[in-house]
């Protein structure tokens, strides 16, 4: 791999994705993933081609999709990409929250400053 990149950096943290947004120098890649199911030889094999793309990952619960692919019984990836969404729901939620409350910190600390610049200064 020929890079110039002063970090490489690989995680299942979405909300890294963002840092994109703030910085120019930051670009997102991931692997698209392409699976294939083989019966060669009496036995059945999923084969996985990755293809480093430009862009973020969109790809939702990848390890519950890979397991529709596999012998797991249908039941239990049902009950868990149920389980799954709920617990993205909640993190959604509560990253919403969050925002709300970091903006409103961060009007209040605005005009906490104007107030003393105003205070401050000889107008």
């Amino acid at each position: 791999l020929t890079t110039r990149a002063s970090i490489f950096l690989v995680t299942h943290y979405q909300e890294l994705t963002e840092l994109a947004g703030l910085y120019p120098a930051v670009d997102n890649y991931f692997f698209q993933v392409q699976h294939a199911i083989s019966d060669a030889r009496g036995s059945r094999s999923i084969i996985s081609t990755h293809i480093l793309s430009k862009g973020k990952c969109e790809e939702k619960f990848y390890g519950l999709k890979l397991a529709e692919l596999t012998c797991i019984p249908q039941v239990i990836v049902s009950e868990a990409r149920r389980i799954a969404e709920i617990i993205s729901f909640r993190q959604k939620i509560s990253r919403e929250k969050t925002t709300h409350a970091h903006e409103e910190t961060m009007v209040y600390r605005l005009a906490h400053k104007l107030i003393q610049a105003a205070s401050n200064s000889k107008l």
